[in-house]
């Protein structure tokens, strides 16, 4: 495909003027199409004779020749069309197969094909189904109109957590994503993309140190989201420091890892924020939360860790905790629970 051909799709797709399965099927051709071509190239490789590879309504009885024979083996035994005595064998029926298959499918399913989009950037083919609209941008849009989020993460024995946050932040649309993290670990965090822009903080023995606070506010000014927790560390110095984030900033706040399990040490009353906040704990860190939660309010833990239903119980204490502290949780597991106190 061209590139002006592959702009020109694009550009519909943006406006709304195509679905994503136009889209696919003019990008990477259509399933059946990719499919012949596949069997053909297939056949082409291993040298079959011309015609032992029948298209969908013909019959082909040639044998495929043996790809691979042993060495020192004799002519007569290397042709015998053995499968279980040849490494490799290539079976043209099973090619014919393939193609027949495939073309059935392919029109029993033409109002309802599912294709894998490939995404280079991350390296796997995410399935996507043909009834998935992306709201469409004004033509004009540029990074900036996409919103800009500071991710406060990392220290020095996990530069890696800043840098994966930074890119789910890229990858969930974020036009433009600044990762603050200890100065030692800056230029580990900026190799990961030249996609991320990197902001130095003063650190102590390899986390933050207290005084990061003033290098980021005027960060958080100019962001519309900010991110903190991923790989901080323990200290008392992040304690401190995550605690006059929470109560201080009117910024929508993400809370995750490292930054819950610092409020939850300081045994601060959650509700005691300056704008929105969302916290998004596993089930380790939400009990860690509760048990914060349940020693100010002098209650007893309702959750026996070794109990059948305490999955069930987190559930129902996320939307309860949400509920009392004016907040989102987002309860991460095989069935995420996702509350702001409503439902």
């Amino acid at each position: 495909m061209k590139r002006h051909d592959f702009q020109n799709a694009a550009r519909l797709f943006r406006a709304g003027r195509l679905s994503l399965n136009e889209f696919t099927d003019q990008v990477f051709g259509s399933a059946a199409d990719t499919a012949e071509s596949l069997a053909d190239t297939l056949a082409s490789s291993v040298h079959l004779p011309p015609g032992s590879v029948a298209s969908a309504g013909e019959s082909s009885d040639v044998s495929a020749p043996p790809l691979l024979a042993a060495p020192n083996t004799p002519r007569s035994a290397a042709t015998t069309p053995s499968r279980s005595s040849t490494p490799l064998e290539l079976d043209p029926t099973d090619l014919q197969r393939a193609k027949l298959s495939n073309s059935a499918t392919s029109k029993s399913n033409s109002t309802n094909l599912k294709v894998r989009a490939a995404t280079p950037a991350d390296g796997f083919q995410p399935l996507v189904s043909n009834d998935v609209q992306l709201a469409a941008l004004p033509h004009a849009t540029h990074k900036g109109d996409c919103g800009r989020i500071l991710v406060i993460a990392g220290s020095r024995t996990m530069p890696g957590a800043a840098a994966l946050a930074g890119l789910a932040a890229l990858r969930a649309g974020a036009g433009l994503v600044t990762v603050a993290v200890p100065a030692s670990i800056q230029a580990i965090v900026a190799n990961f993309s030249p996609c991320l822009m990197t902001y130095p903080l003063p650190e102590q023995s390899g986390q933050l140190a207290l005084e990061a606070i003033n290098d980021l506010a005027p960060l958080a000014e100019s962001s519309d989201v900010v991110a903190i927790g991923p790989g901080l560390g323990r200290s008392s110095a992040v304690v401190q420091l995550v605690v006059k984030i929470y109560q201080r900033w009117k910024n929508k706040l993400v809370v995750d890892a490292d930054a819950l399990n610092a409020l939850a040490i300081a045994n601060l009353a959650w509700q005691d924020h300056a704008g929105p906040r969302v916290l998004t704990p596993h089930p380790g860190e939400f009990l860690r939360i509760c048990q914060s939660w349940w020693r100010n309010d002098r209650q007893q833990s309702p959750v026996d860790g070794n109990s059948l239903e305490h999955r069930e119980k987190l559930e129902s204490l996320a939307v309860a905790f949400a509920k009392a502290h004016a907040l989102t949780v987002v309860l991460k597991g095989s069935g995420t629970v996702i509350s702001n106190g409503e439902a």
